[in-house]
């Protein structure tokens, strides 16, 4: 038996002519609800509504679902969703007991308990016409021609309350997840939210649901509807009259998932389903490049009117929501983050390597927006609400553009875990990086607000609204001001590093050999940003070399798409010891910004290249030409560097408010996380991370 396996393992070899390396067990970044904590582990387990992860170090961790981020929940929903042999039900002698309710698993109340009503059955989707609609589109005015577009956000007739709510008369074997909310902008009273109450492996529409709340900002009340189908809102009209929704699939291996868009029209207590339409239908599965042509991957407001929506094939177009008619279609990316301005009159569209300014109405290019940093990531482009700037996060640092005349600033970095992160506006000078309050004008941190992400946070007027809530208990729509009175906003713009900073090198011992080839390959990137090379300058450039932890990589013969099965035999088996190679900009001991890559073995080998050396020979030369090639050789570092942020210029918000006085116990860890960061190529895919 064991030579008839060498025998097939050098059959599919020769059949294959190459070779694939896969891991032998997946180690990821996990992130937590909150945004503010990571950890790098492997899942060992799904026990109820907990995971276990085992973390480096070989501990073993366990906690609710529920704490995880939107994309590792749905990320272990896909895996027990794969798994054959997950869901089912018990038989009735071995049946377990029933479990003594406790905090984190209460009783079970009936629907009218709870007090949700159910929604309404929406109207057949009506096909939209794509065939004849305009294409819009064309070269880009040369001269930028933008005028400021505030929204009109009526001033608050009354003080704002906190918004509850309810997770009670949920499917037993549920658990909520996936809070979305959306403000009326025209008013600041409506709220719309929802949650999403999924049992993990089950398949059956019975065992989940979609809880919408329809809320008063004025009165704080809110009113519950639930329905079968996995509806995900996309905000409220500017009138506050209409809510978008788009319809998921519980399954996620459901073809006809995510096809159509729901409109519902909104009065006070009540959300009355109005018309649904398939805006995609019209073209078919994108099969050369395995695009959701049909699918739609996101959806907005412009007007009372008009709603703009996006294909998974990357087709945008202006929908008028009474008549289902399309004004115009715009070929772009699949997945571009499409931004609108305040009052809707002009949108924000990447594509490719240009990200464009359209006029919404005609769907003409204004302009592209320049400056951008080559191979830059960034999440979404966000106009501040006067519409008078356009600001950006990347890898590199904030990005702000003057809207009227699309003038680009030069970035500048903010210390923190900010890479796929999406700006929050709160007015027109200051916005919300992560927890992080930027004051766009001096280009610096002014406050930390723990507590806050920019997943969980949206602004209307004067008025910052967060989400606080707790595993197992109901959730709050917290209210508040920010900047907030007790917040200093005093001070003048300074630079940790700016054009004419000195600095230093300090080289790893074990490269010390090749001081005045990394000199030379540095001082370059130091001149082109204006930094001055000196000895003994207090702020230095730090260059490390570390030795990871040996690991063994397996490689398979097969493709790449559908490899053949795992063959230990023939010297499939290869160990390598990787190295971690680190560059950090410091002032002292502490790090103002830092980058880091591991060296991996070759993803895959053809048989080419083993004919005269062994596969073990091919991976050590790998790693070891890594070592200059992905280093500091492509190391881009950010022009300007703020000063470290002040810990005792921090506050706590939770469902009380804002608390200047408990955020004095928070670990020093939440203003030092993410200072050392992966290299452009290495960085966790998803969300929070390159695509």
């Amino acid at each position: 038996m064991h030579k008839l396996l060498i025998l097939l393992s050098a059959v599919l070899l020769v059949l294959t002519g190459s070779v694939f390396s896969l891991n032998a067990a997946e180690t990821r970044t996990w992130n937590d609800s909150s945004g503010l904590f990571s950890v790098e582990a492997s899942l060992v387990g799904i026990d109820g509504k907990k995971v276990k992860l085992k973390k480096a170090d070989g501990k073993v961790v366990s906690l609710p679902l529920s704490k995880l981020s939107e994309e590792d929940q749905k990320y272990i929903d896909e895996l027990v969703a794969a798994n054959p042999f997950e869901g089912g039900e018990e038989s009735g002698e071995e049946k377990a007991p029933k479990k003594t309710p406790s905090r984190l698993s209460k009783p079970k109340e009936t629907e009218a308990a709870a007090g949700a009503k159910k929604l309404a059955k929406f109207p057949a989707p009506k096909p939209v016409d794509l065939e004849n609609v305009p294409e819009a589109g064309g070269p880009s005015k040369n001269s930028w021609s933008c005028q400021p577009d505030p929204v009109l956000l009526k001033a608050y007739s009354q003080k704002v309350k906190n918004l509850s709510f309810s997770t009670r008369g949920l499917p037993e074997k549920a658990h909520p997840s996936h809070h979305e909310f959306f403000i009326n902008p025209g008013t600041g009273q409506t709220v719309i939210a929802s949650l999403e109450a999924k049992s993990i492996g089950s398949r059956k529409d019975a065992d989940h649901l979609t809880r919408i709340f329809l809320g008063d900002a004025f009165a704080g009340t809110t009113v519950s509807f639930d329905s079968p189908l996995l509806l995900k809102p996309f905000g409220l009209s500017p009138d506050g009259k209409k809510a978008l929704f788009f319809q998921d699939s519980w399954d996620i291996f459901d073809k006809e998932r995510k096809r159509s868009l729901h409109i519902l029209k909104v009065s006070p207590g009540l959300l009355e389903p109005w018309v649904s339409y398939e805006p995609f239908s019209y073209w078919k599965q994108d099969t050369e490049r395995h695009l959701p042509a049909t699918e739609i991957q996101w959806a907005g407001w412009v007007d009372d009117d008009h709603v703009l929506v996006l294909s998974g094939a990357g087709w945008l177009i202006l929908l008028k929501t009474d008549s289902g008619k399309a004004v115009w279609k715009f070929k772009t990316d699949a997945h571009s983050k499409i931004s609108l301005s305040p009052g809707g009159k002009y949108c924000i569209v990447p594509k490719g390597s240009d990200v464009f300014l359209l006029e919404t109405a005609a769907g003409t290019p204004i302009g592209r927006l320049g400056g951008l940093p080559d191979n830059a990531f960034v999440m979404r482009f966000e106009f501040s609400p006067d519409g008078e700037h356009i600001a950006a996060c990347s890898e590199d640092g904030a990005m702000i553009w003057n809207a009227t005349d699309g003038k680009y600033q030069e970035p500048f970095y903010i210390k923190g875990n900010f890479p796929g992160q999406s700006v929050v506006w709160i007015d027109g000078r200051y916005f919300l990086l992560g927890s992080r309050l930027i004051d766009s004008k001096k280009q610096t941190q002014v406050w930390n607000y723990v507590g806050i992400n920019n997943n969980n946070i949206k602004t209307a007027g004067e008025y910052s609204w967060c989400f606080s809530s707790h595993y197992g208990d109901d959730s709050f729509l917290v209210p508040f001001a920010l900047p907030h009175k007790e917040m200093d906003q005093g001070g003048e713009t300074t630079f940790a590093v700016d054009s004419g900073t000195g600095v230093s090198l300090v080289l790893d011992p074990s490269v010390a050999e090749d001081r005045e080839k990394i000199q030379d390959v540095l001082k370059k990137k130091f001149d082109a940003n204006g930094w001055v090379l000196a000895e003994d300058a207090p702020i230095s450039v730090v260059l490390k070399v570390e030795e990871e932890k040996p690991k063994t990589t397996e490689y398979v013969a097969g493709s790449p798409f559908r490899p053949a099965p795992l063959f230990r035999g023939g010297g499939t088996e290869i160990e390598f010891k990787p190295t971690k190679y680190s560059i950090a900009v410091q002032k002292g001991d502490e790090m103002l910004w830092g980058q880091y890559y591991i060296t991996t073995p070759p993803q895959h080998v053809s048989l080419d290249q083993i004919k005269d050396t062994s596969l073990q020979e091919i991976v050590k030369e790998s790693l070891e030409e890594q070592k200059y090639q992905k280093w500091f050789a492509e190391t881009e570092f950010p022009k300007k560097i703020t000063l470290p942020p002040d810990r005792n210029k921090t506050s706590l918000v939770s469902e009380k408010g804002i608390d200047d006085t408990a955020a004095k116990f928070v670990p020093d860890e939440r203003q030092q996380q993410g200072s050392l960061r992966p290299m452009k190529g290495q960085r966790p895919r998803g969300p929070f991370g390159l695509p």
